[in-house]
């Protein structure tokens, strides 16, 4: 259900809202657009003493109702819903708030903590789901093994877990060395769905073994995500929080946590995995062990590629583990090279970051962002590898399920924002097979990548099957 600037029109909203989640099935999406009345253009005019209509903006003459980022979450958690997915819309070169402002308010005692950066949204975006009511009652065990159950891995995995136990994990589970001197950096983004947090978050410090320190970007959760990582960092463990007011998407919050990341290698982590033991020690082993190789991803049950494992049967966690004890030993120090390896979860080396950066933000929030990523790390001369030995369950799309509406318009987006980055043609299209003539520009382009990132007197290898298709149309 698309409500495309219709909220701030009614004289009652709620209502609205409380009406049309009577409507709605199971599974149901509502996706709404919501002028800010924060912004600064409005701000500023009041501060002048102007508060004058418009025939369209964010003071349009039709509109009975105004929001702010915090009313407009209060109005669809009251109505019933669950925010799943929000972000910010900005212009384009407006003009911004004073750099200073926002702490001389909060001199004389207002919370204007988030106003610089809610000042630039003109207007917001929601993913929000008619809320559910708990089905099953806590589970008591503190064994993340059995803190859910799993539909059969050949399925959607649209059926949600049981929720973890509202305990953290202690200091006790996590090696000393995670405080002051982490051999891994785990990099992971949170925009709600706190039930897979806390699973995830639990399957880390159960089955990493390696020191670690754990760093959560949190894109605007209204759920009590918030307050759950608070709770981690309370109980003295290595993690840390950084907390955007808004979804800066997948590129933008992943490069906020590369930025503090300390350790020698860095585990990019979706929020809706439950890794394996052993999972990162087997990964960074591929890392030492193949010089050239500098970003490794595991095989998992709902990944894009030659990364996923069709046909797994499994109904709950348990098997799920036992499970990837058999292919952690039937595939034992097993890899093979490719040239994309899925962000979902990757392990990088922090060389490759220090040489090429992190994302590329233009992509938006989400989508072929990592395919970009390793495209630039193999031009520069560190491979990508799949660690066969290495299985991580990936509940898969949870911030776009449903409808997936704006998924697709994320993913046509960036898909354009990659042709264009690349040289590809502008007529290629999604998920179509193309003849080698379509090619013949990023195949100059990839020629011509040495004199842009190698010094003089370097040696180009050909690290892909890709090679001599490339020599062909070339």
């Amino acid at each position: 259900l698309i409500l495309a600037d219709l909220l701030e029109h009614l004289r009652d909203p709620e209502q609205a809202l409380v009406n049309l989640k009577a409507c709605l099935g199971a599974g149901s999406t509502v996706v709404a657009s919501v002028p800010n009345v924060r912004h600064w253009s409005v701000i500023k005019e009041l501060l002048e003493g102007g508060w004058n209509y418009q025939e369209a903006g964010i003071l349009d003459r039709t509109h009975l109702r105004f929001f702010t980022a915090s009313t407009l979450a209060t109005l669809f958690r009251d109505a019933g819903f669950d925010i799943a997915e929000a972000q910010g819309v900005r212009l384009v070169d407006a003009e911004t708030i004073p750099a200073g402002l926002p702490d001389a308010l909060a001199g004389f005692g207002l919370d204007a903590g988030t106003l610089a950066q809610e000042s630039e949204v003109y207007q917001f975006l929601l993913v929000a789901r008619p809320a559910l009511q708990a089905t099953a009652e806590p589970v008591e065990a503190t064994d993340v093994a059995h803190a859910t159950s799993l539909p059969a891995a050949d399925e959607a995995l649209s059926i949600d877990p049981v929720p973890a136990t509202d305990a953290v994990p202690t200091p006790d589970a996590v090696p000393a060395a995670s405080f002051d001197n982490p051999v891994a950096s785990l990099v992971m983004l949170t925009c709600n769905q706190l039930q897979f947090t806390r699973l995830c978050i639990d399957s880390l410090f159960a089955y990493t073994h390696t020191p670690f320190e754990l760093i959560v970007v949190d894109n605007g959760s209204t759920d009590g995500t918030l307050d759950y990582l608070d709770a981690l960092v309370a109980a003295d463990l290595p993690v840390r929080v950084i907390a955007n007011p808004v979804n800066l998407g997948f590129g933008a919050g992943n490069n906020q946590g590369l930025a503090i990341a300390r350790g020698d290698y860095i585990a990019l982590i979706n929020n809706d995995l439950v890794v394996t033991d052993g999972w990162l020690e087997r990964m960074i082993d591929h890392l030492d062990k193949r010089p050239g190789v500098g970003i490794v991803g595991p095989r998992s049950n709902y990944v894009s590629g030659p990364q996923l494992i069709p046909d797994l049967a499994f109904d709950d966690l348990p098997q799920m583990h036992a499970e990837a004890a058999r292919i952690a030993g039937e595939q034992a120090g097993d890899g093979q090279e490719f040239p994309r390896v899925v962000g979902f979860c990757m392990v990088i080396e922090r060389a490759v970051i220090d040489a090429i950066g992190g994302f590329d933000e233009g992509f938006g929030l989400g989508n072929f962002e990592d395919d970009d990523l390793c495209w630039r790390a193999v031009i520069a001369g560190h491979r990508c590898l799949i660690a066969n030995d290495a299985y991580v369950h990936h509940f898969g799309s949870r911030t776009f399920a449903g409808e997936q509406i704006d998924y697709e318009r994320c993913m046509l987006s960036a898909w354009d924002h990659l042709k264009q980055k690349w040289g590809l043609s502008s007529e290629l299209r999604l998920g179509l097979r193309h003849p080698p003539a379509a090619f013949r520009a990023p195949a100059a382009s990839l020629r011509a990548a040495p004199a842009r990132h190698c010094a003089a007197g370097a040696v180009m290898r050909k690290c892909s099957r890709a090679g001599r298709a490339l020599q062909r149309v070339g």
